[in-house]
């Protein structure tokens, strides 16, 4: 399972956002920011906007924040906006009807439940949680000396 490359970046911008919410970010520099393609990275803040997860703000000083806390938006909802609901099989995705062998399928349940445990996982998982800067493990002194080469 893989998410589309438009939800990918759409979680890169929006954990660009969330890591400064009371900012009014330009479309330009949150590509810039993000390594992202610029023609990309506006069409997916315009999709997080019609989504309700970005608002737009107009004019020379415009461009995207958060709609609402960063607490409050699940990665599962930015997936949802680019991606739709997460289906891991095409029956899943298109009902009973979207496959020949639905009917006599074994396996059908238990990669529904497979679904629903990736959808609730994805749901569990705040933007403000993948927000957060990245923890470096904590080095000693003996490490640091001798990664350094220098006597303690």
């Amino acid at each position: 399972m893989k998410l589309s490359r438009l939800a990918d970046y759409a979680i890169v911008a929006m954990t660009y956002v969330a890591r400064d919410p009371d900012r009014i970010h330009a479309a330009p520099e949150i590509a810039a920011a993000t390594k992202l393609p610029a023609p990309a990275a506006a069409k997916v803040l315009a999709r997080l906007g019609r989504a309700g997860l970005l608002n737009s703000v107009r004019g020379t000083k415009g461009g995207y924040r958060l709609a609402r806390p960063a607490q409050d938006i699940s990665v599962g909802a930015i997936v949802n906006a680019l991606d739709g609901a997460v289906a891991i099989t095409q029956c899943i995705q298109s009902g009973r009807g979207g496959c020949e062998i639905a009917v006599a399928c074994p396996s059908r349940s238990g990669l529904n439940r497979i679904n629903v445990a990736v959808r609730n996982a994805l749901e569990e998982v705040s933007l403000a949680e993948i927000a957060l800067p990245p923890v470096l493990p904590a080095v000693s002194e003996t490490a640091r000396h001798a990664a350094y080469n220098v006597q303690p």
